[in-house]
């Protein structure tokens, strides 16, 4: 299955193909997505007959970082989507999460954290300070069990991060997920 710029990395390689060696694609499929018992990340069928195969690797910074990756964007989506229409347009919120933050809940406690952080976020943004240098405040929100911090920021201002959501430059409110220690956010 291609994550992240995988299926960019295949392209770029099927176009390297195609200029250097005078080869047009012809049918591209993937094994992976199809469950097949000898899984790819993409073939292609060049014009000529050749067939190649691609498969791509990503290397983890630390340990199920991808997996984690994915867990926390579940987490943090559904925050961006409900908050994203009643935030104030002239400002940007990144929520800091840490990237451990659903490890170990099931879905009616990831549910209920997650509307902890709405309501908290509803009732409280238009209060902290905004930021001049992404300083983000540490937050205690009843019913969630882990760690988080926000930063208000005026639109623009805010030094972005690998973040999860819209980027810093066009998107109001952001949810980033970072690696810390087991206490909380660093």
């Amino acid at each position: 299955m291609l994550y992240r710029h995988e299926g960019k990395v295949c392209d770029a390689v099927i176009r390297y193909l195609e200029t250097h060696r005078g080869v047009k694609r012809d049918r591209c499929w993937s094994p992976d997505n199809e469950k097949h018992h000898f899984p790819v990340d993409l073939v292609c069928q060049m014009d000529d007959g050749s067939q190649w195969a691609f498969e791509t690797t990503s290397i983890q910074a630390f340990e199920d970082e991808i997996k984690l990756n994915i867990h926390t964007a579940d987490l943090i989506k559904p925050i961006i989507e409900a908050l994203s229409s009643v935030l104030p347009h002239s400002e940007q919120y990144i929520l800091y999460v840490p990237i451990q933050a659903p490890q170990g809940l099931n879905n009616k406690e990831i549910k209920e954290a997650q509307n902890a952080i709405i309501d908290w976020i509803r009732a409280h943004a238009l209060a902290l300070p905004v930021s001049e240098f992404d300083e983000p405040t540490k937050i205690d929100v009843t019913g969630v069990p882990f760690s988080l911090a926000i930063c208000r920021c005026q639109k623009g201002n805010c030094f972005g991060r690998s973040a999860l959501g819209p980027s810093p430059r066009r998107g109001r409110f952001e949810g980033v997920a970072e690696k810390s220690d087991q206490e909380g956010l660093s």
